[in-house]
């Protein structure tokens, strides 16, 4: 016979995907990368994005005003209304503007310089001082979009501002000594990738080195010829599709480097692994549309879907 009682109702474990899922905040910013990814943060959608979040802020109100008349605004990044406001204005200003005139625009120097984003910066910059197997790579703030990387032919770190600011961060220590950004742990997977990342495979060298002779051939003669255009279309293209597999598998080793910084560091970079990549590598937007996701209807899409599977059973 049953022990539980018939009046309580029993728990439902929950994963830690679902825990992530189901957090206050996941929705508006699941719903703030869904306008960013399709363009909608202009003039108007801008105004339809601030009016999703809690209005009584007096921070959105202040970024609001700094929407009207960019001027020497001191954001306080304190709440996650004020994260997703002033990662909303970025966008915006990353869509209205040439990419090359965002870091010239004043929200770009408000932003960072708040003390919230230079320090998780900091902590990242501390990590890459300290890993003697690589001390001259290089990290920066990236403009929306650019996403996280590291570049193994310039030795250097992308960290999306647009991204990390979206995501939040983690909570206070104490007073003034302020949560890192989740997006931390991120920047800590990237610098493993720096670390333990040292070339291509032997099969991606020599796709490079195929995609360079079409090009030199094309240099020559003016142009490829219609089957040289096909033959370099099919090299890159294997190209792409191995670097999503070699991603996956690397991303797997990476994840648990970054993972393992939290014994140095007073901070739980899994758990800020896990909110990223509900947040921002895509099993949040998977979750959202539930069935809604369209199943494969042709051959080539059906070996897209295998490979995704493919390189999330790696990862």
């Amino acid at each position: 016979m049953s022990s539980v009682s018939p009046f309580v109702t029993p728990t439902i474990p929950t994963t830690e995907l679902d825990r992530v899922f189901n957090l206050p905040y996941t929705d508006k910013v699941l719903d703030l990368f869904e306008r960013f990814r399709e363009k909608k943060l202009d003039d108007v959608g801008i105004i339809d994005f601030l009016g999703t979040l809690d209005q009584a802020n007096p921070e959105i109100q202040k970024a609001q005003s700094f929407l009207a008349s960019p001027g020497n605004i001191i954001p306080d990044l304190s709440t996650r209304d004020a994260q997703l406001a002033w990662a909303a204005l970025l966008a915006h200003v990353s869509q209205t503007l040439p990419p090359a005139q965002v870091r010239r625009h004043k929200i770009w120097s408000v932003l960072t310089a708040d003390s919230r984003l230079s320090g998780s910066l900091g902590t990242s910059a501390r990590y890459i001082d300290l890993a003697v197997s690589n001390r001259t790579v290089t990290m920066d703030w990236g403009t929306p979009g650019t996403w996280f990387y590291f570049a193994p032919d310039h030795n250097h770190i992308n960290i999306d501002l647009f991204f990390t600011l979206a995501a939040g961060f983690d909570d206070d220590q104490a007073p003034n000594l302020f949560g890192v950004a989740h997006a931390t742990a991120v920047m800590m997977h990237e610098v493993g990738h720096s670390q333990l990342t040292k070339r291509f495979t032997d099969e991606m060298l020599a796709l490079q080195k195929e995609e360079k002779n079409y090009r030199d051939l094309e240099k020559r003669n003016g142009k490829l010829t219609r089957d040289e255009f096909k033959e370099l279309s099919k090299v890159r293209k294997e190209f792409e599709l191995r670097m999503m597999v070699l991603n996956a598998a690397e991303d797997n080793c990476v994840n648990q480097y970054a993972a393992n910084q939290g014994a140095q560091f007073p901070h739980d970079f899994g758990k800020s692994l896990n909110i990223s990549n509900v947040l921002l590598q895509g099993s949040g937007q998977i979750l959202r549309k539930g069935a809604n996701v369209p199943k494969p209807t042709n051959p080539v899409e059906e070996a897209q879907a295998a490979l995704n599977q493919l390189c999330q059973v790696l990862g």
